[in-house]
């Protein structure tokens, strides 16, 4: 009869905590101790266990196995509690919710994943019922591409924000569909951090282009429009970079263009924050204008 713990994560990478004891007398169990020792590393590092039903606690390590398939279409949100540092390949059969939390299920992106046939993820355990997904794959090999955010309907309000974008991003793509005021005032992005919204220290301009050719530079934001009406509907996008992660320096750079007239927008410029950006605002200059049409939504990575 073996005297080593059967499962992997039984043992401990303290020498003295694990079995047998030095009192021990193995004697004639030195076979099976042996014997048992290569099953749990085979079983724990190079071995395709059992499958494992998905539910909102889906215990990857109560079943040993470095590779496990994930049946079912009931949502995670948990993966149980291991100690730390086992890690899993699982594989899902299906359409599932897998629920990012910033402590307990740390997924990629920051944002919930919905699971197809095929899809493959890495994931470790940090122990006190936390888990990391390292890696996710796509069936088709991809992987997780940039995250769509929710988008916000441009019908009522002088501001529309969007918060929570995580300290990773170092590219923000601001997307307008018939976006529409109810004045003259132009349309401004603006960018913030933990601090809030900043609304000074903006560098650059942007031009308007249809029978004529205008341009101004822009200091409380990026100047998504340089001329516009209560009338002009706006669709396009602005696209923020970051430049210099140590002053966060984000670069601004969009095209817009109306299709309620034969009519355009460039712009440029650069912004610095104090810290990492994890807001941006659109909004119009001076800020009283109210949107009366369209929708806005942001893409992250």
């Amino acid at each position: 009869m073996a005297d080593v713990s059967a499962t992997l994560a039984a043992w401990s990478s303290t020498t003295a905590s694990n079995n047998p004891s030095g009192a021990t007398t193995i004697g004639t169990g030195l076979d099976d101790n042996l014997r048992e020792i290569q099953g749990v590393i085979v079983r724990g590092l190079s071995h395709k266990g059992s499958d494992i039903a998905s539910a909102a606690t889906t215990d990857l390590g109560a079943v040993e196995g470095l590779m496990h398939d994930i049946t079912g279409t009931t949502g995670i949100s948990s993966f149980g509690t291991v100690r730390a540092g086992i890690l899993k390949v699982i594989k899902f059969e299906g359409a599932l919710t897998l629920t990012h939390n910033a402590t307990s299920l740390i997924l990629p992106g920051g944002a919930n994943i919905t699971t197809a046939n095929g899809d493959v993820a890495l994931v470790i355990s940090e122990g006190a019922g936390n888990w990391r997904v390292l890696d996710y794959t796509r069936a088709n090999g991809c992987h997780l591409g940039p995250v769509l955010g929710t988008e916000q309907a441009t019908t009522s309000g002088t501001s529309i924000d969007f918060t929570g974008i995580p300290s990773w991003a170092t590219k923000v793509i601001i997307q307008f569909v018939g976006v529409s005021t109810s004045g003259t005032s132009n349309i401004l992005v603006q960018i913030g951090d933990s601090g809030g919204v900043e609304a000074t220290g903006y560098l650059g301009g942007s031009t308007f282009m249809n029978a004529a050719v205008t341009s101004s530079n822009f200091t409380t934001g990026f100047g998504v429009t340089q001329t516009t009406a209560a009338t002009a509907v706006w669709h396009g996008s602005v696209t923020l970079t970051l430049e210099d992660s140590a002053n966060f320096t984000w670069v601004a750079s969009g095209v817009v263009g109306r299709s309620d007239v034969t009519a355009m927008n460039v712009c440029a410029g650069s912004k610095s924050l104090s810290a990492a950006l994890d807001r941006v605002r659109i909004t119009t200059v001076g800020g009283t204008e109210t949107f009366d049409a369209g929708a806005i939504n942001i893409l992250y990575e």
